[in-house]
């Protein structure tokens, strides 16, 4: 497949770019995102063991089923097995290597949902709560007893919370002894112990269950009317971490397996209101969303900043926000997750807020190194995109595209990139030559040359996965041009990650005059 850009100067010259095909496999090019429509709603998603990206579709009724794409993006669905009316939910990959999810039963069950169960190769089956439990099972995790462990949807459960479990022969048990009678369960995860959930009623808890049902939750926290807790998640040292924003500014917070906890602020701006999600990342640290109330003097009273912190097993806490773009353009990082390359990888929201309505929606998804440096990747999202939720598997990162009703893909660049995708062309003023535009995994150097070109050098900006490098004839070339005639040009790019190693890629141009 030939990218053909057509690129105008002051002496009616264009340039045709031949330019690698873009594809969605692990070597694509860099930095380019693709959108799989799905004509549908996703519930939730998850990263088979088989190396495929799982999805739920839950509507419109007609499109509900269970979803898989391989890494190369195919699509196939799942239905048979499905019960009329089955709205299926969240779901995560079992310890027998198999998928389960979540289910509401719809208003043609006899139960108000359950649990279901696909296999790598598509067969289903469900296991419905029995009448006398509590109802609609929502999140659901595998747990570290081989079990998989489930909540109950607090706006379709009235009867009260409880934690569900069932193995994988399908046997369900419900425990609620232990829990507060007006516990709201949530934020599920296997850690020491058990699996670890967060109680998010106005009396606010971090809680724990055992393997064999023994519920214990942990005060600590501060009441409040609409408690916002992000975690706990499970750090590298053997404790969990979460935060507790009714604390003013937010702050982390970390509970040992007995249920001590201790919080962390020193490092944190002080205008911070809200911290997390959260995600481990390769480097043994603990990283997290922050959100911080208005500038100081902004002329926009509504204008906040977001950031992304680090904080270490010891409870230092950094904060990094270079080439975080300021809201309201658009609403900042929002689910963290680590990426296949060690680094920690995010989804932006738009906001919709801009004063600028050009720039109101610029979703992105954005990855942050170790070091703590910022790139951001926009190629390929719709411009109505919100990106939500994100897993990686399959050497990709895979998200929830709500808005747009689709999965997003992205493939993380190599750590020793070998190809770039060239993006178009566009004039520059007067007789100077054209301009190409290029996708690239990051800031580097750029260096073009090529017989009949002046040498160029420049560096690809810090702060964008894309670059822009000029071709431009020299003077007996240019001479050749203006009298008519047409040369064609291999023109030999260089670039050079920041860090990275250098490598050269040749692009066909041909020069003609019109």
């Amino acid at each position: 497949m030939r990218l053909v850009a057509r690129l105008v100067c002051g002496l009616l010259v264009a340039f045709a770019v031949a330019a690698p095909a873009a594809a969605l496999g692990a070597g694509g090019p860099v930095g380019l995102i693709r959108e799989i429509p799905l004509h549908g709603n996703a519930g939730g998603i998850a990263a088979g063991p088989e190396g495929n990206l799982w999805f739920t579709q839950n509507l419109p009724a007609r499109s509900v089923a269970i979803g898989r794409i391989t890494p190369q993006g195919k699509v196939t669905r799942f239905r048979q097995g499905l019960s009329s009316g089955t709205q299926p939910s969240k779901i995560t990959a079992g310890p027998d290597g198999n998928l389960w999810f979540t289910y509401d039963g719809g208003i043609r069950s006899m139960t108000g949902g359950g649990i279901g169960r696909i296999t790598p190769a598509g067969q289903i089956t469900l296991f419905p709560e029995p009448p006398d439990l509590h109802g609609v099972p929502f999140e659901i995790v595998a747990g570290p007893d081989g079990n998989l462990w489930f909540n109950h949807a607090a706006i379709l459960t009235p009867t009260g919370q409880a934690i569900g479990r069932i193995t994988p022969s399908g046997e369900i048990t419900e425990f609620s002894a232990g829990l507060r009678e007006s516990a709201a369960v949530g934020n599920l995860t296997p850690g020491p112990g058990g699996v670890w959930f967060a109680d998010e009623s106005p009396t606010p808890s971090i809680g724990r269950i055992t393997s064999s049902g023994e519920i214990t939750e942990f005060p600590g926290l501060r009441p409040h009317e609409f408690p916002i807790v992000y975690g706990p998640t499970p750090g590298p040292e053997g404790n969990l971490w979460f935060s507790d924003n009714e604390h003013k500014p937010a702050l982390i917070e970390r509970i040992t397996p007995d249920g001590t906890i201790e919080r962390f602020g020193t490092g944190i701006d002080p205008r911070a209101e809200y911290a997390g999600p959260f995600a481990v990342g390769s480097d043994g640290n603990v990283w997290f969303r922050l959100e911080k109330r208005r500038l100081a003097g902004s002329p926009n009273p509504e204008v906040s900043s977001t950031a992304i912190g680090r904080i270490t097993p010891s409870g230092k806490i950094t904060e990094f926000n270079d080439c975080l773009r300021p809201m309201p353009d658009y609403a900042g990082p929002n689910f963290l997750t680590l990426g296949p390359d060690g680094n920690v990888w995010f989804t932006t929201w738009p906001s919709g807020e801009s004063a600028h309505p050009s720039r109101a929606s610029t979703p992105s998804i954005g990855r942050i190194t170790p070091s703590g440096k910022i790139t951001e990747f926009r190629l390929g999202l719709y411009p109505s995109s919100s990106p939500e939720e994100m897993v990686s598997g399959g050497g990709r990162l895979w998200f929830i595209d709500r808005e747009t009703n689709a999965i997003g893909t992205i493939a993380p660049p190599r750590k020793t990139p070998n190809t770039f995708l060239v993006l178009g062309s566009e004039p520059l003023p007067g007789a100077t030559g054209g301009r190409l535009r290029l996708a690239i995994p990051g800031p580097g150097k750029l260096t073009v040359s090529g017989a009949g070109l002046r040498p160029l050098e420049t560096h690809a900006p810090a702060c964008r996965a894309r670059a822009a490098i000029t071709l431009i004839p020299d003077p007996r070339l240019r001479r050749t041009l203006a009298s008519g005639h047409s040369r064609h040009l291999s023109v030999r790019i260089t670039y050079k990650p920041d860090g990275g190693s250098p490598f050269t890629q040749r692009v066909k141009v041909t020069l003609r005059a019109r």
